[in-house]
């Protein structure tokens, strides 16, 4: 059950949050006739007519009909605040039927009742209880179905982060100096300096949740924001340039190798910069002759990128590794986008990012629609917010790209981090899966003719149950205007992946 590759593995830091979407159940209260004949009465479609006025792709909405308990429902809510006062249906029967009736309760805009045999194009009003009696052509068998269209009471497409899911960073002492957070086996690891100078390494996993945190005794005076971790093995540079590594973030050996800066982890290796006479270039570590050495391109960021983020390619042999903005070695801000193909790095920003220097990027995933039916499509995006403009003010704004970086757009104010996060630059993230869990009772068997929204999150069944992974972003510290660290963990979740799959 992973929904997001290797080189995103999650961590689990604080509790849950977020709930399944437990308004998309078949409405309850009303009094089912059973009958002896199903098939008799039974109904083979059920659809409502278009009506741009009130949502594109209306009529390609999906409802589940179960027969059997009298339910008709669309388990795939409509978008929040959709009305549903005046809608027209169109049913199909599996033979002719005698009567044909609804009944609505409660409503905001009408009760009553309606022949669909006679009036097929009348209006229901969905707000309230709808009922639908349906009596065979020989009058014998009837039955009375509960009908529901399901609405968003949140927005599934808004990036939520709870103001209470919050927690302090992992630090064994109050008010700690400096942090960095990086993803590493499956799970975190937060090199911290404390508030007296004495520095903490915690680590957590999905499998073990809770930090550990041990004191580590350095031999040398570590640059906090140059840590950074490859699929096995953590490193860092020290204060006069030398790269250090270590396969647990306690126990630190040196490489003998002088660089100028880390760039990031990529695969098993650790990518940075070395100067000498000839000028800057490209390196990684371990020297093996895999990745070979090259010029540091103009405008290339030496400070200030954000993480590399490891984006497979079933076609290329390397996965490509991702960063946006920084500061170059001419001490210019930059938004733009670079790629490394496991040989060489390239600009492939068309669109960029305002120019930006430590903000945060992560992998993640968005809906939207690529035709006119009733149906989102998911996407593996990235995500990039925080940070501080060229011109030194915070960036509040959220940035999305579906193409790897090349083009990027920035986010509606569904993405944006809420007024209780503070601004801040120089914060990590990373991405956690947590598992989910839910009832299927009442339409676990219901048949499914399309794959709707979510459809490839990863789930498990066992009788009534699902259960799915979420993901769930985690924002580490970051500083804010006034240069202060931020000593928050934030949680975030795009609601729509926290609602229970329709299978």
């Amino acid at each position: 059950m992973r929904r997001v590759a290797a080189a995103f593995a999650a961590l689990a830091a604080c509790g849950l949050i977020g709930a399944c979407n437990a308004k998309d159940e078949p409405a309850s209260g009303s009094q089912t006739q059973v009958a002896t004949d199903v098939n008799a009465v039974a109904i083979t479609s059920f659809s409502l007519q278009a009506d741009k006025d009130v949502m594109s792709g209306l009529d390609s909405v999906f409802f589940s009909i179960d027969t059997k308990n009298g339910i008709i429902f669309n388990a795939d809510s409509l978008p929040k605040g959709t009305d549903v006062k005046k809608l027209k249906t169109k049913i199909q029967f599996y033979n002719a039927v005698s009567v044909a009736e609804y009944t609505m309760e409660n409503g905001t805009h009408r009760t009553g009742t309606s022949d669909y045999r006679t009036q097929p194009n009348d209006t229901i009003d969905f707000t309230g209880d709808v009922s639908l009696k349906v009596v065979s052509g020989d009058s014998k068998t009837q039955l009375t179905y509960r009908i529901k269209v399901n609405v968003h009471k949140m927005d599934p497409d808004s990036l939520a982060w709870a103001e209470m899911a919050v927690a302090k960073l992992p630090s064994r002492l109050a008010s700690p100096r400096r942090q960095k957070t990086v993803q590493f086996a499956s799970g975190a690891a937060c090199l911290i300096e404390e508030s007296d100078g004495s520095w903490t390494m915690a680590k957590a996993t999905e499998e073990s949740p809770e930090w550990s945190k041990q004191p580590v005794a350095f031999a040398f005076t570590p640059d906090v924001r140059s840590f950074a971790a490859s699929d096995d093995a953590l490193y860092v540079l020290d204060d006069q340039g030398t790269l250090h590594s270590s396969p647990d973030g306690v126990q630190w050996t040196s490489t003998g190798k002088k660089w100028v800066a880390v760039t990031g982890g990529y695969a098993g290796y650790v990518l940075g910069i070395v100067s000498d006479g000839n000028g800057m270039r490209h390196t990684s570590y371990p020297a093996d002759g895999a990745l070979p050495e090259s010029a540091l391109e103009p405008g290339f960021p030496v400070s200030g990128s954000t993480t590399v983020i490891t984006v497979e390619n079933r076609w290329a042999e390397w996965p490509a590794g991702i960063l946006s903005g920084g500061r170059d070695a001419e001490g210019n801000v930059s938004g733009a986008t670079w790629a490394f193909d496991g040989s060489v790095w390239a600009r492939i920003s068309e669109t960029a990012v305002p120019a930006v220097e430590g903000a945060v990027m992560v992998p993640y995933f968005a809906f939207r629609k690529t035709s006119g039916r009733w149906k989102l499509n998911e996407f593996s995006v990235l995500m990039l917010f925080g940070g501080r403009l060229a011109d030194g003010s915070m960036n509040r704004k959220t940035y999305i790209s579906y193409d790897n970086g090349v083009n990027w757009r920035e986010g509606s104010q569904q993405l944006v981090l809420p007024d209780f996060i503070p601004a801040v630059w120089l914060a990590d993230a990373v991405i956690m899966e947590k598992e989910m869990s839910g009832s299927l009772s009442g339409w676990a068997k219901m048949p499914a003719l399309r794959l709707p929204a979510g459809a490839r999150v990863k789930y498990e069944t066992e009788g009534d149950e699902i259960r799915w992974d979420c993901p769930y972003i985690y924002l580490f510290g970051g500083f804010g205007s006034e240069g202060g660290l931020n000593d928050s963990v934030w949680r975030g979740a795009l609601n729509r992946l926290t609602f229970k799959p329709i299978i």
